[in-house]
């Protein structure tokens, strides 16, 4: 997560830190915006979903598939990087684009980190039907 966040930075975005109890500062750069849950780091997730348009996954364990059954669950278009030898590479195996039979929202399985900001910023404006072109 910090590169993406430096990433983000370097492109004169804002970058909100969700943390945990215990966690470690963000660096005092101006546009990180660090806000202190006190919060075990699962109870934290409930933030990150429900704060989220989108919520990416660039890879990760068992605290990153709550996440994303939690934003799907809420609603929220999820897109899940394959291909990163971490656990969450089961899901588009095992469950695909439908989760569960409610269908509570969509989730995308890209190739790269590139085509996954891509998507989310697709879905987040509500482009469903369309895809965007690459920058």
């Amino acid at each position: 997560m910090a590169d993406v966040a430096d990433s983000a930075w370097e492109r004169g975005l804002n970058v909100v830190f969700i943390l945990p109890y215990g966690a470690e500062d963000v660096p005092n750069r101006r546009g990180f915006i660090p806000v202190k849950t006190e919060m075990e780091p699962r109870a934290r997730s409930a933030i990150i979903c429900s704060s989220s348009d989108v919520l990416v996954s660039l890879g990760g364990e068992s605290g990153t598939m709550i996440e994303i059954l939690m934003a799907y669950g809420m609603g929220k278009p999820v897109v899940v990087l394959k291909g990163t030898g971490m656990s969450t590479d089961r899901l588009a195996e095992g469950l695909g684009e439908k989760l569960d039979y409610r269908n509570s929202s969509i989730v995308k399985y890209v190739e790269s980190p590139e085509v996954a900001g891509l998507e989310a910023i697709r879905l987040a404006s509500g482009l469903t039907q369309r895809p965007l072109k690459s920058i």
